[in-house]
């Protein structure tokens, strides 16, 4: 079977179409055509997914397809591995009050910890301590 399939006109199915037609080293001279069998596997998510969405389809570096979508809950992406297995991720919107709150509650970690360098303690153990846990919350907030 030829790696040149037509799918029914719809965007969806258009784009699949697209993608059929790479050829490997699409991607700066990397990326792998997703295949055939990718690509059917694909093409029946689609109408399992819920009409009003607006989906967005892209090829993996390694072969696969990349179905992803935003809704009010947050962004969603099933990606067609190579291999034909699927992988789901979901990323979760916090809502503003969430928030605020976290927010506040790691201003109030840090506002502790300011204050707990002026502990007495022996051997300085709560100055220690406070430029720990400082160090943690950067360490975290860059992503560490």
């Amino acid at each position: 079977m030829s790696t040149d399939q037509t799918y029914p006109p719809t965007p969806f199915y258009e784009r699949l179409t697209e993608l059929s037609k790479l050829e490997d080293g699409w991607l700066d001279g990397h990326g792998k055509a997703p295949s055939l069998d990718v690509l059917k596997v694909a093409s029946v998510l689609a109408p399992a997914l819920p009409a009003d969405i607006a989906l967005r389809v892209y090829p993996t570096e390694a072969g696969g397809v990349s179905l992803e979508w935003d809704d009010q809950n947050g962004g969603h992406e099933i990606e067609v591995l190579p291999d034909g297995h699927l992988f789901l991720m979901t990323v979760e919107r916090i809502a503003e009050d969430e928030m605020r709150a976290l927010r506040a509650e790691v201003a109030a970690a840090r506002k502790f910890a300011a204050e707990m360098r002026d502990f007495c303690s022996p051997h300085g153990v709560a100055v220690d301590y406070a430029d720990r846990l400082i160090e943690a919350m950067d360490r975290a907030k860059e992503g560490r």
